[in-house]
């Protein structure tokens, strides 16, 4: 990580922070529903 230059570190956050938050809101929802399915089938 050290050796990385900073436009490598951070311009894609910068540059993307849109598509980042709607992958992490996916992926949190996803989580989220397939936990709900498993309780729910569990519960039954």
């Amino acid at each position: 990580m050290r050796g990385l230059p900073h436009s490598l570190k951070y311009g894609r956050v910068d540059a993307e922070p849109r598509s980042l938050a709607a992958k992490a809101l996916v992926t949190g929802l996803s989580v989220v529903g397939t936990a709900v399915m498993a309780g729910a089938l569990l519960g039954a």
